[in-house]
């Protein structure tokens, strides 16, 4: 799958793409991030697999993240 936004709101276009990937996954603090946070490994037994996340899942976990460490930090206990 395509790495398709630069801050997870916008989609790129298909034409921009490669500017996308590069932009909005290989930034320093982001792509450390994704290899320490994002990354699963998974074996079927036989052979093992090297799963990322998606660029949407990426961001959605972020948004999550954010809106419960919020929620904890103003007494709301509302993630």
């Amino acid at each position: 799958m395509s790495w398709k936004s630069t801050d997870g709101n916008d989609v790129c276009s298909p034409v921009r793409q490669l500017e996308c990937l590069c932009k909005g996954m290989m930034g320093k603090e982001r792509i450390v991030d994704i290899i320490m946070n994002y990354i699963l490994f998974q074996s079927d037994g036989e052979k093992s697999f090297k799963i990322l996340a998606a660029y949407h899942q990426y961001f959605a976990v972020n948004k999550a993240i954010a809106s419960t460490a919020q929620a904890i930090e103003s007494g709301e206990r509302k993630g």
